[in-house]
């Protein structure tokens, strides 16, 4: 469930000349299943690696024209809002800031620099700073602050931040990958918050601020290290995107997810209720503990070999710790059983 506080603020700042220049928001439509998305997708996160303080990418897996991709039903009515919103028909797809550009990646390619530099040259209608990120509990704690640079009274802007992973391997899901030729999905998104419509910005006025409490479940996140937050204000009539900005995790994780994952490679089969985990070296005569999050012992089984299939269909939904132990060493990760 996710929790929204959206908190209001009235206070007129001065903006300065050192304001926030703009960060263009690209929205990537993909499939895990689609050759030309392995071979166009990537040249987008390239460029947005390569420049970093101009763009930032979101990916969506949509499930078209292939319907096989697990990265898609982690997040399916999300990912769909935003290719409805779009009127997107096929992948690989690009929209630039809501617009600018909204078509074909592979076309896109030859002017996406040009593009992005036509769109940083238009000043940011809001300034968005993001902080005190961190994961408590399998939680993605934080706040944004949107401030208006402009009056923005007329419009009808409202807030989005999206939780994404910024790197999740084909191993993680060993049950149903996808049949391209990626090995690394890229920006995948996993969660738009506050809802998939957004929050509706009060303080519109030059100045004017409003925020964003952010309490964000982290299910279906293969590492928690990977974690992405992107925030950006877009006026939902024109679908202009004013601004955009992004914040990553820097090892702000207490508690449960304090855990490292050494084990291996897990991979869900949420159909079946089943882990198939891949360990990086021969297990002899080890076993798989499964605790739950106050260390109550919920499922031991022995493992021989360098891989496993586990059986959590008797467990509830919820946190799990899986410890791999294997002679005088163990290793522990974490499991979600929904």
């Amino acid at each position: 469930m996710k929790k929204i506080f959206l908190i209001a603020s009235a206070i007129l700042l001065c903006l300065s000349s050192s304001a926030q220049q703009r960060r263009v928001l690209i929205e990537q439509f993909s499939n895990a299943s689609c050759p030309t998305c392995a071979a166009y997708s990537p040249q987008v996160y390239d460029f947005a690696d390569q420049n970093p303080a101009n763009a930032v990418v979101i990916t969506y897996h949509i499930p078209f024209p292939y319907t096989h991709d697990s990265l898609h039903y982690e997040s399916p009515t999300d990912a769909l809002s935003r290719s409805g919103k779009y009127n997107v028909a096929g992948t690989p797809t690009s929209v630039i800031d809501g617009g600018s550009y909204n078509g074909s990646t592979s076309v896109l390619l030859s002017s996406l620099a040009s593009r992005i530099n036509q769109r940083i040259a238009v000043a940011p209608q809001y300034q968005i700073e993001i902080k005190n990120l961190r994961i408590i509990n399998g939680r993605f704690n934080g706040r944004v602050v949107f401030t208006s640079a402009m009056d923005n009274s007329a419009t009808d802007a409202k807030a989005y931040v999206v939780l994404l992973e910024r790197g999740v391997p084909k191993t993680a899901y060993l049950a149903s990958p996808g049949r391209n030729a990626e090995s690394v999905y890229k920006n995948v998104m996993r969660s738009i918050f506050p809802t998939t419509s957004g929050a509706n910005l009060v303080n519109k006025q030059l100045g004017g601020q409003d925020s964003l409490e952010l309490d964000i479940a982290t299910l279906n996140v293969k590492s928690l290290s990977q974690l992405r937050v992107v925030a950006f204000v877009q006026n939902d009539a024109t679908k202009e995107v004013y601004q955009a900005n992004y914040a990553d995790m820097q090892g702000q994780i207490t508690n449960v997810d304090d855990i490292e994952t050494f084990a291996g490679t897990w991979g869900y089969d949420v159909a079946g209720k089943q882990y198939h985990a891949a360990f990086s070296e021969p297990v002899v005569e080890g076993s798989i503990v499964v605790t739950d999050i106050t260390g109550k012992e919920i499922l031991i089984q022995p493992l021989n070999g360098q891989t496993a299939v586990l059986d959590v269909s008797a467990l509830s939904s919820g946190i799990y710790l899986a410890t791999v132990r294997n002679g005088s060493t163990s290793y522990t990760t974490k499991l979600w059983v929904e």
